[in-house]
């Protein structure tokens, strides 16, 4: 497996702070969360994927995310345990025998990797353990809540509904629903928590969760919450450049039923089979990405030397677009790629309505139809 460059580089500069750690000193838990295609593994069904194992899955989002951040950490010299490796049912662990496991190994941090319920809205929220109501069994927990909770929301490729900061105690949170907070953190003893990376259930972050680039982002931020958690003398010296392709007029409608909420770009019709080139000054492909068939247009470049490049984006049936991007060590370059589609021709009206007979009568309420041989901006017309 190719390494993650990382480098020492409080080493170079100065000396490190004694509370400083290097990644290779630290032992991390992953708990992917759910396991299997059952029932309580959250699936949602997406258009146009039948109602199985290729549709969208919590169970399934959950593990690639870990398995990218089991291999991230690996790469970084840290020592990284998973709760599960597939997504079967017989993976579907006791709650408190993975909890049980991680106060045997005595790591230094747990992550339960989740994403939440509730299709009108899309936030990320950070939930720990609680010994009684209003007090965190570690205030570690709070802190580590915290961090994770910033790093997931930078991430500027979904579009947030809320940018106030969301962390509770399980006891807390759940305190008008079920008793005794969450299972998996109920008998933890060892500083974590559970991650509500964002809401599936919210259709156009579904689609993004289909996505590989999509994962190992969200698993990266978690490699640097917990670099900045324990102020490793490691930082990635690589940045990453991240995007969504989308048409620039046409809505989602263009493609699919799109009858659910949709918020600022999330209403354009995501582009598959987009090129997107990063190249260097020179013109030399450093890396390429096509987005994938699954309607969400990402598109991640991992582990870019940092300086300057060029996004160069095009897809059949639109004029290209170039960008320039500079990648900066230990971050992430956003820059997304709305494109035009090419329409050649004159206008034409292909139709419309009310198409009265001769000598009837039509109300002035009518409302009046044109259909044309191109997409129009309404308003404008």
């Amino acid at each position: 497996m190719k390494k993650i460059i990382f480098a020492l580089l409080a080493v170079l500069l100065f000396a490190a702070p004694a509370q400083a750690k290097r990644m290779s000193d630290l032992k991390i838990y992953i708990n992917p969360g759910h396991g299997g295609y059952d029932s309580d593994d959250r699936p949602i069904t997406l258009y146009p994927w039948p109602s199985d194992s290729t549709n969208y899955w919590e169970s399934k989002s959950n593990l690639y995310k870990g398995l990218h951040l089991y291999h991230i950490l690996d790469s970084l010299g840290a020592t990284p345990y998973l709760s599960r490796i597939k997504n079967t049912t017989a993976d579907d662990r006791s709650l408190s025998g993975i909890a049980a496991e991680a106060n045997r190994l005595g790591v230094d941090l747990f992550f339960s990797i989740h994403s939440n319920a509730g299709e009108a809205s899309n936030y990320p929220l950070m939930l720990y353990r609680e010994n009684e109501i209003g007090v965190p069994r570690y205030p570690e927990n709070v802190t580590l809540s915290h961090l994770l909770w910033q790093n997931l929301h930078s991430n500027k490729l979904p579009v947030w509904t809320r940018d106030e900061e969301y962390i509770s105690g399980d006891l807390t949170f759940y305190q008008n629903m079920w008793q005794g907070g969450l299972g998996v953190l109920r008998t933890l003893y060892v500083v974590g928590l559970l991650s509500e990376g964002g809401m599936h259930e919210h259709r156009p972050e579904a689609y993004r969760l289909m996505n590989d680039d999509y994962w190992w982002l969200e698993a990266w931020h978690f490699a640097r919450t917990i670099m900045e958690y324990f102020n490793t003398e490691d930082r990635f010296v690589t940045g990453n450049v991240a995007g969504i392709v989308y048409d620039d007029h046409n809505l989602r409608e263009m493609d699919m039923p799109a009858k659910f909420t949709k918020y600022g770009k999330d209403i354009y019709a995501p582009l598959n089979g987009a090129t997107v080139l990063l190249t260097d000054l020179a013109g030399n492909t450093v890396q390429k990405r096509t987005t994938d068939a699954q309607y969400n247009g990402v598109f991640v470049f991992r582990n870019v030397t940092p300086g300057d490049y060029m996004l160069k984006v095009s897809k059949d049936g639109y004029y290209s677009e170039e960008y320039p991007v500079t990648v900066t060590a230990n971050e992430v370059t956003y820059n997304d790629a709305p494109l035009n589609m090419i329409r050649t021709g004159n206008l034409a009206v292909e139709s419309f309505s009310p198409t009265p007979e001769a000598g009837e009568a039509v109300s002035c309420a009518s409302t009046i139809d044109f259909a044309f041989n191109y997409d129009i901006d309404t308003e404008s017309f």
